[in-house]
């Protein structure tokens, strides 16, 4: 395969990785996007629960609804918890996806300029080889006289 097509599939493979990275850190952000509302969806029943259980305390003197809003307390502050914990691993996800998306800016970069060079060196290597053959052409018209 010619150096120029190697170049050309390379280039081309090179920005089609670097779309993909670049849809990964779109549809992470989208997700981060979605945990932090999930969380404060979660705080706001959480502050309405808190609610819901000091009147509860005040008017209705019965343990067993007392009970029952501490235990919905206690799962909303374990899905808070988790929800903290996917936005972390989110934020993670995002910094490892920008980090690829940048060294594949820079690769693409490298090799757009190797490219460049091989192109110039290929038209070096074409007036050389034109050079070689008038150079070529007036040796053999000198060797026939």
């Amino acid at each position: 395969m010619p150096p120029e097509q190697l170049l050309g599939e390379s280039y081309h493979l090179s920005a089609k990785s670097l779309a993909c990275l670049q849809v990964g850190v779109e549809t992470s952000l989208a997700a981060k996007v979605k945990a932090e509302k999930q969380l404060s969806a979660a705080l706001d029943q959480i502050e309405v629960l808190k609610g819901e259980r000091d009147s509860a305390l005040l008017y209705l003197p019965l343990k067993e609804k007392v009970d029952n809003l501490d235990d919905q307390l206690s799962e909303r502050t374990a899905e808070h918890r988790s929800a903290l914990d996917r936005i972390a691993l989110l934020e993670e996800d995002n910094r490892v996806l920008k980090t690829q998306f940048e060294f594949s800016q820079l690769s693409l970069e490298a090799e757009k300029k190797r490219s460049e060079a091989a192109e110039k060196q290929v038209g070096s290597l074409a007036a050389s080889l034109k050079t070689s053959q008038v150079d070529l052409s007036k040796a053999i018209e000198a060797s026939e006289y």
